[in-house]
């Protein structure tokens, strides 16, 4: 997902989604994605702090696991 948002190739876990690319315009398309394809919510302020595509995704796991309970 991070991938098609930020237009590359190759995101690996320890890359940072700003230095990618990323700007706060695509984490708000990213957070809509996760919301539309996997039915998360995410807050804009986690995406936005995440340091990595590794935390970013483990946040949204969090929130997966949050909304199931």
């Amino acid at each position: 997902m991070v991938n098609e948002t930020l237009k590359i190739g190759h995101a690996a876990p320890e890359d940072n989604f700003f230095d990618l690319g990323g700007h706060s315009v695509l984490a708000a398309q990213l957070a809509r994605r996760v919301r539309s394809e996997l039915g998360v919510a995410v807050p804009m302020r986690d995406m936005l702090a995440a340091e990595s595509i590794g935390e970013l995704a483990s946040i949204v796991e969090r929130a997966e696991r949050t909304e199931r309970a």
